[in-house]
């Protein structure tokens, strides 16, 4: 068996994901190999817990986040959908300098906080850039990002960079 090189491991401890087999299955953020294999979510996630009694690490599935923190056994504290991110791709016209994108964050609460950042095109780096919460339909729930980006030499005609975006709560309603 070999492990992949220690740059790729993935910042969760387990992503879980229905297989086009049908099953379920839980693969190592570190390994990069699939540990748990079963019929629904709950039963992976039991199996997980079940072989680290006293797991605390974050378990990915879908678009959502869960972390679960366990100790001794007990389960301290599980929140479902914290974390919510995304990726906007945009396209320089050779004269624009500053780029908006609004994306729905998807979360159940609009207490977050929120960051951005983007890939260089290969005119420009940005600038700046930030993220901040907008109320699009005046219902007193703030449920968009507006994500910013600012360069001080327009991307060039048709040059194509990415914003990816991260909104994770930080209390529930």
């Amino acid at each position: 068996m070999s492990l992949p090189l220690p740059s790729t491991r993935e910042w969760h401890s387990y992503m879980v994901y229905a297989d086009n087999d049908g099953k379920v299955k839980a693969k190592n953020g570190f390994t990069g190999m699939v540990d748990f294999v079963g019929s629904s979510v709950e039963d992976v996630i039991n199996q997980i817990l079940e072989k680290n009694p006293s797991f605390t690490g974050t378990i990915l599935y879908r678009d959502g986040h869960y972390w679960i923190a366990y100790k001794d056994g007990k389960e301290l504290g599980k929140s479902p959908l914290l974390v919510s991110t995304g990726r906007v791709q945009l396209t320089g016209d050779g004269s624009t300098k500053e780029f908006t994108a609004d994306v729905e964050h998807g979360l159940p609460s609009d207490k977050l906080v929120c960051s951005v950042s983007a890939t260089k095109p290969t005119t420009a780096p940005p600038s700046y850039i930030y993220a901040y919460l907008v109320d699009k339909d005046n219902d007193g729930f703030r449920e968009t990002i507006r994500l910013t980006v600012r360069f001080d030499t327009a991307p060039a005609d048709g040059e194509t960079f990415e914003l990816y975006w991260r909104a994770e709560m930080v209390q529930l309603d």
